[in-house]
């Protein structure tokens, strides 16, 4: 019985807990989505800007992920694109989805900066068919944000009835539910990603 009780606890705890910890993207002024760090770095620029676009055709395998570079500015523009999820169901299919993104450099003499933003999420599905949904991840993050401010704000309402509050928390923790995977996922993918610029670039 006591074996029992105490999974019962474990059990509470866990789904008491279960919104307690939410992803959290860097952001930039405007509240959106955006990786960004910069290094003094040895080499020259041209070697800089050399290594950059290398690196982003290398890694993203393809000739056209680079869609802008400027050796004179010191610029070069990317496309990316991470597998951040794949399941299967028998009765419908594959599910995949994707984390795409813009990735800037900015090169100087002895100074290299990237800029990871503008990312998105596309869903696709393959049973009977293909379908493909595209939406913004920035958009996403802000509606997982407002769910845990409106279950933050409806606990800590005086003046709310029960029954507001309970309706209010239940929405909020079910769009929480439903985009907690995507958000944790894209982070994961997109630190990991910052994280891979900064090893092979900041020498």
């Amino acid at each position: 019985m006591k074996k029992f009780l105490t999974t019962l606890c474990l059990v509470a705890i866990v789904a008491c807990g279960a919104y307690a910890q939410k992803t959290v993207f860097p952001t930039d002024d405007k509240g959106n989505i955006c990786y960004t760090n910069k290094y003094e770095s040895s080499q020259s620029k041209a070697e800089l800007f050399e290594a950059a676009n290398l690196w982003a055709v290398t890694t993203f395998h393809s000739g056209d992920a680079v869609f802008s570079k400027d050796a004179d500015k010191g610029e070069v523009l990317a496309n990316g694109t991470l597998k951040t999820r794949s399941s299967y169901n028998p009765f419908a299919g594959w599910f995949n989805e994707y984390v795409t993104f813009v990735v800037k450099f900015k090169v100087g003499e002895g100074s290299i900066e990237y800029t990871i933003y503008r990312p998105t999420l596309a869903e696709s599905y393959a049973g009977f068919g293909t379908n493909t949904k595209t939406t913004s991840l920035d958009d996403k993050y802000q509606t997982y944000l407002k769910a845990y401010a409106d279950i933050d704000a409806a606990k800590k309402s005086e003046t709310m009835s029960k029954k507001d509050k309970k309706s209010i928390i239940k929405e909020a923790e079910e769009i929480i539910e439903d985009l907690e995977d995507s958000m944790e996922e894209a982070e994961k993918s997109l630190h990991d990603l910052s994280k891979m610029i900064e090893q092979n670039l900041f020498r």
